[in-house]
């Protein structure tokens, strides 16, 4: 194969070297009336100019290279290169996956076999050989073959041209090619395109600064007044001050038996959960050297240590639910239930105003400054692809009701939006629980368990009903979750207060059997995304997620009332603690750290456990510095900032 892309090589240098000059003129006049001006007058340069066409052909992708076999043959070309090529008159404009071409397998063997015969020869004897019937339909691969290898290239093009009208003078492919056939909004963009920005992109940054400058001002105040001893500043000054905020961040309290201490550990671990497997669906989707290496890594059942991450969510929707409940029924349970009721607009406010300030952040960020801050072959064509929906749908964004959409500005914001519709639909179950949980316990219990059952009945009806249904993102499959979390933030506030004894026997039983489910839900999940069927995936599916949850719940409450042992141990750790106060702004702006890393990516990466764990640790480290700012930026001066506005009434603690 070597062989072969070097004399092919070979002889298109003869051939351009031979028939150049005489050539390039005429084939420019033979497009005259297809091409623009400006593309004309860039091609009749490079006419002029060999070296300069060169630095173009050469950063554009090859058709022929090492590695068909292997690579999923997604070439980015040679980006650096490209946008490194300066001339007065042409600039550059760089193509990512413009044009796609398929190459039978038994006519790329036939063709190693043939030029193996002449394994020594001159370049007279090549294009001798050229003329050669069976060797010029090998090399056009007109014989056929059932088996394709699939060629996708990128392209160096002059900025007035399309790929179409530079090929149509200067083309450097052997075969032919289809272009625009991978994506046709696949967009090109020229040198420097990400640094300019429109009048709202302006606008946007500049709105994003304010709380940065507004942090740095009350900040500077804030210590100015501790070194003179003169006080404490204002809470206005405190919600935007790094040494009031930042002293509240790294706070860890111990033994406090208000809370729920092993939370903190399961939130934490939780968010590392996500990032890991958005890490691997990232690096997943990169062209890589060994890509038959990737597709089995998937059917590994150790690689469940990532694949499982969608149960991460499960546990955020539980824990959501359970701490709504527990913080509901310390503040709504003496409460009339017209009072509750009439408190419900100010708690989903309070809520709506917790939640906002974070995610409205990052919709601006993206869609200001940050095309500006990164560069790469797919950096300008991912940023796009995300910040498309959130121009189109903005609005879906801020009223939180995209998950039911198939364009989400920031794919992980979905969650978001269910948990925000859960909580607006709670009160249904919370008021009548806060008024019967005393005297019916039981019967509260009952109706719940009820309640998830029939959601998970809705869930499978739905999904053999409607055919194809692909909805991911919905929340009426997820309420099974939070439901679940709300039975455990009642039982955890009933027995607040009491000693709950357990004999060892029980207490290892129920471990036992709770690992057990939990990893065999973890295996099971394998299985069904090696193999999957329609009754498996309808079934699977809606039922796990509930009974994953039941598995949580068991953990918290053990853990709570003394019987968690090492397990209660390590999710204690303090340094948890701050992890968890870090992990709704994590959660927030971890995929812009994945999509910063992917982005920059310029050629073929190698795929395997040691690597993707080394980027993993890289993304969770930069994602704690990035949230930690956002959290003292955006997150902590909006807490208290909604306190001073709207108060404590009718909103339970969180």
């Amino acid at each position: 194969m070597k062989i072969l892309i070097f004399h092919i090589f070979i002889v298109i240098i003869l051939c351009i070297s031979g028939s150049y000059t005489d050539q390039c003129l005429d084939r420019i006049e033979a497009v005259k009336l297809t091409t623009s001006k400006e593309c004309l007058s860039q091609l009749t340069k490079l006419c002029q100019q060999k070296d300069l066409l060169l630095s173009f052909w050469d950063s554009s992708s090859r058709q022929l290279h090492s590695g068909l076999m292997a690579t999923n043959n997604e070439d980015l070309g040679n980006y650096d290169q490209c946008m490194s090529i300066d001339d007065a008159d042409i600039k550059v404009k760089y193509c990512p996956f413009q044009w796609a071409t398929q190459l039978p397998k038994n006519s790329l063997q036939e063709a190693v076999a043939l030029v193996e015969e002449y394994n020594h020869f001159t370049p007279t004897k090549m294009l001798q050989l050229l003329q050669n019937d069976t060797f010029s339909n090998i090399v056009r691969f007109e014989d056929g073959g059932t088996e394709k290898i699939t060629l996708i290239g990128s392209m160096c093009i002059p900025d007035g041209c399309t790929p179409d009208e530079f090929t149509a003078v200067f083309n450097p492919y052997i075969l032919p090619v289809n272009y625009n056939v991978k994506d046709p909004t696949t967009n090109c963009f020229t040198k420097g395109a990400a640094s300019k920005m429109s009048t709202f992109e302006i606008a946007a940054t500049i709105g994003v600064c304010i709380p940065f400058l507004m942090v740095i001002a009350c900040t500077a105040f804030h210590a100015w007044l501790h070194n003179k001893n003169a006080g404490e500043p204002h809470d206005f000054i405190k919600a935007f001050s790094v040494l009031h905020n930042g002293k509240k961040l790294i706070e860890i309290s111990r033994g406090n038996p208000q809370q729920i201490q092993c939370i903190h550990g399961l939130r934490f671990l939780s968010m590392l959960w996500v990032v890991a497997g958005h890490t691997f669906a990232s690096s997943e989707v990169l062209p890589h050297f060994n890509e038959k290496d990737v597709e089995q890594w998937r059917s590994h059942l150790y690689a469940q240590y990532i694949l499982a991450g969608p149960y991460a969510v499960d546990t955020f929707f539980f824990l959501s639910g359970l701490l709504l409940a527990y913080g509901y029924m310390k503040q709504m349970t003496e409460v009339k239930a017209t009072k509750q009721v009439k408190a419900i607009p100010l708690m989903i406010l309070h809520r709506y105003l917790r939640l906002t300030p974070a995610a409205a952040a990052l919709f601006f960020v993206s869609l200001s400054f940050l095309k500006a801050i990164g560069n790469g072959p797919l950096w300008i064509y991912m940023v796009d692809s995300i910040n498309q929906p959130c121009r189109d749908y903005w609005w879906r964004y801020f009223f939180y009701i995209q998950n039911y959409s198939s364009e989400i500005c920031y794919t992980q914001t979905w969650y978001l939006s269910a948990d925000m519709q859960m909580f607006i639909v709670a009160p249904i179950v919370l008021i009548p629980a806060a008024i019967y949980y005393r005297r019916k316990l039981r019967l509260v219990v009952y109706a719940l368990t009820a309640l998830i059952v029939l959601c998970v009945g809705i869930t499978i009806g739905v999904l053999y009903i409607v055919d194809d249904y692909k909805n991911d993102y919905d929340t009426h499959s997820r309420l099974s979750d939070y439901l679940v979390g709300i039975i455990g933030g009642i039982l955890l506030h009933t027995c607040r207060t009491k000693a709950i004894k357990m004999k060892k026997v029980v207490n290892l039983a129920a471990w036992v059997v709770t690992l057990v489910v939990m990893l065999f839900l973890v295996l099971y999940l394998n299985d069904v995304l090696v193999n999957p069927t329609k009754d498996k995936t309808n079934l699977f599916y809606p039922i796990q997620r509930p009974i994953w949850c039941v598995c949580i719940l068991w953990i918290v409450f053990a853990c709570h009332h003394g019987y968690g042992g090492i397990m209660n141990k390590f999710l204690s750790i303090p340094c948890f603690q701050i992890g968890s106060k870090l992990s709704y702004s994590m959660y927030c702006v971890h995929a812009v750290v994945i999509l910063y890393n992917v982005g920059s990516v310029r050629s073929y990466q190698f795929f395997n456990d040691y690597i993707i764990l080394y980027i993993l640790f890289g993304n969770i480290v930069v994602c704690l510095i990035v949230s930690t700012i956002w959290t003292l930026t955006f997150e902590a001066p909006m807490i208290i900032l909604n306190k001073m506005l709207l108060g404590k009434l009718g909103s339970p603690k969180k």
